[in-house]
């Protein structure tokens, strides 16, 4: 970020409050529009009565808005009727696409891991188109090359997220009953016990545990995406990773690498994962509060450092893992 003296940082953050609600994305991602209610909801992506009610304190969880984070150095507190929404589905969508997840317990149906991919998918173009408007007013008004850099990434990932989207359509198109939900592969992982954090994300993989790259970190032209829930339910802690099975390739040593894994890996990958990759998730004020402040700020610090720059190539198996998992145990 250039700098800015304290006038023109204040300045530009009421700039940027205004400018954020005037770029709020309201239409329904679905395009079969003649079926569209005319209501557009503001949809939760993580589930809100089975999921963050079931981690909230009081009704409140602790999230984080990416662009408060960076200035202010903290997450913050929400309540759940706010928190994980976007305006990115009709209320008649939202109701009859999500069904299956929304009114029943987690069974590693097929149906259920293409749904939770498909609503992180189409979260993730909901904020995209947020924040392509966003940096395209910032690129004309400041002429900054970071803005206009940005600015030029948001478009190609915009345009990749487009074409992932059509990949669930084409499916979500048929009757139910001719769906084929193994167009997408998931790994599903289990904690014997549950962690109150809930997380519906998209994220591109920079490395593999060798150091091989996955997805350039200097372009966002042709990523390939992993879809990552995780939510406790029924005694577990259930960790959803996904990915098109087209694209399997490219990520089978890194998934098998995984396979390998104890619980304690597994806890300590994800938590790096979540803490390095993934803006959309929710934790227990409660359990947050209970870690101790040095280590909130490092993971906080380990947030904003993401923003600033590309990732190592060992970020997977850093030598001293914070283990979020155990942070949120119940």
């Amino acid at each position: 970020m250039f700098c800015m003296s304290r006038k023109n940082m204040i300045e530009f953050s009421k700039h940027y409050s205004k400018l954020s609600e005037k770029c709020r994305f309201k239409e329904c991602v679905f395009p079969v529009k003649s079926e569209c209610s005319e209501k557009i909801v503001k949809a939760h992506s993580i589930q809100k009565s089975k999921i963050l009610a079931h981690i909230a304190d009081k009704g409140m969880i602790i999230t984080m808005d990416p662009r408060r984070t960076f200035f202010t150095g903290s997450f913050e507190e929400l309540g759940i009727k706010t928190a994980s929404t976007f305006h990115g589905f009709c209320n008649h969508h939202d109701t009859k696409i999500f069904s299956d997840i929304e009114n029943k317990d987690y069974n590693s149906t097929l149906n259920q891991n293409f749904l939770f991919a498909y609503r992180a998918c189409a979260r993730e173009y909901v904020a995209k188109k947020e924040v392509l408007c966003i940096d395209k007013d910032l690129a004309d008004r400041t002429k900054n090359s970071i803005f206009i850099s940005k600015f030029m990434a948001d478009k190609l990932d915009i345009k990749n997220l487009i074409n992932y989207l059509n990949k669930f359509h084409k499916e979500l198109f048929k009757p139910k009953e001719s769906r084929n939900y193994n167009v997408l592969t998931t790994k599903s992982y289990n904690l014997p016990y549950e962690s109150l954090i809930a997380v519906n994300s998209v994220f591109n993989l920079t490395y593999d545990f060798n150091g091989k790259v996955i997805n350039d970190p200097m372009t966002s032209k042709d990523m390939v995406l992993l879809f990552l829930n995780v939510f406790p339910q029924n005694n577990k802690t259930h960790i959803l990773l996904s990915c098109f099975s087209d694209e399997l390739d490219k990520f089978r040593a890194f998934l098998s690498h995984i396979d390998t894994f104890s619980e304690l890996q597994l806890e300590n990958l994800f938590s790096q994962i979540i803490i390095v990759h993934c803006e959309n998730f929710c934790l227990s004020p409660q359990k947050w509060r209970r870690i101790k402040i040095d280590k909130r700020r490092e993971i906080v610090s380990i947030f904003q450092d993401t923003m600033l720059g590309p990732t190592k190539s060992n970020y997977l198996l850093s030598t001293a893992p914070i283990n979020l998992f155990k942070f949120l145990k119940k």
